[in-house]
């Protein structure tokens, strides 16, 4: 067994039979090696992102109507658009419960939250919207646990409830989530990695933009950090799975990366 293999498969084993989702949202914080959403800690970096993405393509939320996909156990995100001008934020969870607790001590800190509450909406399915119900869809941190059958029927329902003029913007984390390996999940076959996580589809940002393409969008790139280094020590050092064999050198270190896109007329 090649070095480190033991640790990171005892911690893939851990994370995937005794934490759930919800638990990682409030505690991954203390697990070695693995880093939680920052919402938990502050939405305002992640609202920077939203904000920059869509300056840097002509758009503005001030005044529309958002969808955050995956806002975990807090509306966060969804409270700090709303007090930067966002007309309705729709909070999209369907996999866990809002921490009313924590969520009321968000509000807490931030009292300007208070004046804009009242635009967000918490939802647990996109059914709630209707028909170009949104101007605008954002994710952080949430792309890389769907896979590709889920996610086709995701961006096309999206395609649905997504007006004439609107667009979306994700932020994607393609490293492995245990950052002490950031490649290692490249070493396994499909039905071992499904043993051994709950979660990261392992697809790349080529994926995600040939099944955005297909779901009827028009994805653009605006930002994407690659580990050139790191991945080449990697694979000197490890034999990668044949099911990465199709991809380049290019999108196998890409690390994260944030994707646009705009519907094809």
């Amino acid at each position: 067994m090649a070095h480190g293999d033991l640790e990171y498969l005892i911690l893939r084993v851990i994370r995937k039979y005794l934490f759930s989702y919800a638990f990682l949202c409030r505690y991954g914080r203390f697990i070695p090696y693995y880093v939680p959403t920052p919402a938990q800690i502050s939405a305002r970096p992640i609202v920077d992102m939203y904000v920059w993405g869509s300056q840097e393509m002509g758009r503005d939320i001030r005044g529309k109507a958002v969808l955050e996909i995956g806002v975990g156990i807090t509306n966060s995100a969804c409270y700090e658009m709303a007090s930067r001008g966002a007309e309705v934020c729709y909070a999209y969870e369907p996999r866990v419960w809002l921490d009313k607790r924590l969520d009321q001590d968000i509000l807490r800190k931030n009292p300007a939250y208070e004046k804009t509450r009242g635009r967000v909406v918490r939802i647990k399915t996109l059914d709630e919207i209707g028909p170009l119900g949104v101007d605008a869809v954002f994710s952080n941190h949430v792309l890389e646990y769907i896979n590709s059958r889920d996610l086709m029927v995701l961006f096309r329902t999206i395609r649905r409830i997504i007006g004439k003029n609107g667009w979306m913007m994700h932020n994607v984390n393609y490293s492995d989530h245990f950052f002490k390996y950031p490649f290692h999940f490249y070493k396994y076959s499909e039905r071992f990695w499904k043993a051994i996580d709950p979660g990261l589809s392992r697809l790349r940002i080529k994926d995600h933009m040939d099944i955005l393409s297909g779901a009827g969008f028009r994805p653009v790139i605006l930002r994407r950090d690659i580990n050139m280094e790191a991945f080449d020590i990697f694979r000197r050092r490890n034999r990668i799975a044949p099911a990465f064999s199709s991809y380049g050198a290019v999108d196998l270190a890409t690390v994260s990366g944030i994707i646009f896109s705009e519907g094809v007329s």
